[in-house]
C-alpha cells in the first residue's frame, strides 16, 4: 500500500488572516487578500515549524491531512 501524503488545508471561511502562520513557517503560508494561503506543500524536514504555525493560528483554520 503506497504511504498517504500529507496536505496543509486552509478553511478560507474561518482564517482571520492574521498572519501568523506567516511569521511561524514563512516559506509555507502568505496572507492574499486578507486570507491565509498555502505557499508550498507539506515537507517532513519542516514539520516542527509547519506544525507550529499550525497550532499558534488562533483560529482552527488551518489543518494537515493524509491523502
Amino acid at each position: 500500500m503506497a504511504e498517504k501524503k500529507k496536505i496543509i488545508k486552509i478553511n478560507e471561511d474561518v482564517c482571520i488572516g492574521c498572519g501568523a502562520c506567516a511569521d511561524t513557517a514563512q516559506d509555507y503560508f502568505h496572507v492574499v487578500d486578507g486570507v491565509s494561503k498555502v505557499k508550498k506543500q507539506y515537507d517532513e524536514a519542516d514539520k516542527e515549524d509547519i506544525e507550529a504555525a499550525v497550532s499558534g493560528y488562533p483560529v482552527d483554520a488551518i489543518s494537515i491531512v493524509e491523502e
